[in-house]
């Protein structure tokens, strides 16, 4: 009959030297995956990043908005922009007429190169109605038009 592994583990002895220079012998510990799981799930929610809204974090924040007719140019623009930067897609805003716009949330560098991608690929593909970018919008703005 073969031996069955059991969930805890024992290791070896370690021996560690003291300034005195004589090898000292450190008991083994023991540990169970019990308790080394719930080592892990505190260590990891301790440690994981708050959430921030986009106002508490704007010191380096920019919106980044580009604006098609059509729903094709918007959806391929807006795949351009994920893609091409580290950006956040906020908010589709439906204007009407066939005309919408993607708002896109980061840092001023990656916005601006998410909004030359995605305006680059709009016009490629249907009717690029403009892009534009805003450094460090006001509270104001962003109350107004994107947390609507």
């Amino acid at each position: 009959m073969a031996k069955k592994k059991t969930t805890s583990t024992r290791t070896p002895a370690t021996e560690s030297k003291p300034a005195g220079g004589t090898a000292a012998k450190q008991p083994a510990r023991r540990t169970t995956a019990a308790t080394t799981s719930t080592a892990v799930t505190k260590t990891a929610s301790a440690t994981a990043p708050s959430q921030k809204t986009f106002l508490e974090n704007k010191m380096n924040q920019a919106l980044g908005l580009v604006e098609t007719k059509g729903l094709l140019a918007l959806i391929e623009a807006t795949d351009a922009m994920a893609k091409a930067a580290n950006v956040e897609i906020t908010k589709r805003i439906d204007i009407g007429g066939a005309f919408c716009t993607t708002v896109v949330t980061g840092d001023v560098g990656s916005v601006r190169a998410a909004v030359e991608a995605g305006a680059a690929a709009a016009a490629q593909v249907g009717e690029l109605v403009g892009s534009h970018v805003i450094a460090r919008p006001s509270e104001g703005l962003v109350e107004a038009f994107i947390n609507k």
